[in-house]
């Protein structure tokens, strides 16, 4: 499905099925993402706070915090754009001429 890690094909090489049908129909895979990065963020957070209380360092909590809000969402990228895809598909039931 993908040509690379961030960039989609326009169809699917196997059934033709349209990637990418309009403007703004990435919203839903740009949702997924931003919810899996912040649960990924709530637990490094909970983890850190467990594990350094009562004398949180707050520099390196913040670095680690910045690490995690810029990594996550392009790891998981190609895996929040399937997700969506297989959604978008079961909700729509589009077939290759669209």
């Amino acid at each position: 499905m993908f040509v690379s890690w961030l960039r989609i094909r326009e169809r699917c090489p196997r059934c033709s099925l349209p990637l990418e049908r309009e403007e703004g129909g990435f919203l839903g895979a740009m949702t997924i993402n931003y919810t899996v990065t912040a649960l990924v963020w709530l637990i490094v957070l909970v983890v850190w706070l467990v594990l350094d209380l009562p004398e949180v360092h707050v520099a390196a909590l913040l670095a680690v915090s910045l690490a995690v809000a810029g990594l996550v969402p392009l790891a998981f990228y190609p895996f929040a754009k399937t997700i969506w895809c297989a959604v978008d598909h079961l909700v729509t039931r589009a077939g290759p001429e669209r």
